[in-house]
């Protein structure tokens, strides 16, 4: 229990380290959209996406394994609410309670990718969410001009150096009818 709580307050220390040195740019006119979004990120690119999105009511699901408890509660001591599921195991559980959320108003993330991928393929819990909702799915980017790339992780994580410049865009909101086949509106 130690050895968690202590790796914990390791990884937060470093990242606000590096968050306070980022230098974030948005190229839209805000770093938030301004109504509750569903905003969906691809593994790998989370952390810059994270670090400029801090406390603005969105849920994000986290899986249930060892190392989704370690990033559930990272994302909590960063101003974020977690909900615990993966497509995997829990995600219908998971999916109830961003909805529940959501219908009080606030935004939620997902991986578009899903818990394991693969890389960069567009799993549908987004799109059901969207529909179930009528939230609009916003997408959302930020880049690092200097990273570190984890080559050898299934998402090529990518980790900003400090002091480097991040720029964060997101477009154009996507609705979902509820009478939309979730299926063809995969993007």
């Amino acid at each position: 229990m130690q050895n968690k709580v202590l790796l914990k307050m390791v990884v937060v220390l470093m990242c606000r380290m590096i968050d306070k040195t980022l230098r974030k740019k948005s190229l839209n006119d805000t770093f938030h959209y301004s109504k509750p979004s569903i905003y969906p990120f691809w593994h790998g690119s989370e952390f810059p996406i994270l670090m400029s999105n801090q406390k603005r009511n969105i849920v994000i699901m986290v899986s249930l394994s060892k190392d989704g408890e370690l990033l559930s509660r990272v994302l909590q001591s960063f101003g974020y609410l977690t909900v615990r599921g993966s497509s995997t195991r829990g995600g219908e559980r998971a999916l109830i309670e961003i909805i529940r959320y959501a219908c009080k108003g606030y935004s939620s993330a997902f991986a578009a990718d899903g818990p394991k991928g693969p890389r960069r393929q567009l799993k549908l819990g987004i799109i059901y969410v969207a529909r179930k909702t009528g939230i609009p799915i916003v997408p959302i980017n930020c880049s690092p001009k200097n990273k570190i790339i984890l080559k050898n992780t299934w998402d090529k994580t990518i980790i900003p150096l400090p002091f480097s410049k991040t720029i964060q865009i997101y477009g154009e909101p996507i609705y979902i009818n509820k009478e939309d086949d979730i299926e063809k509106k995969k993007f």
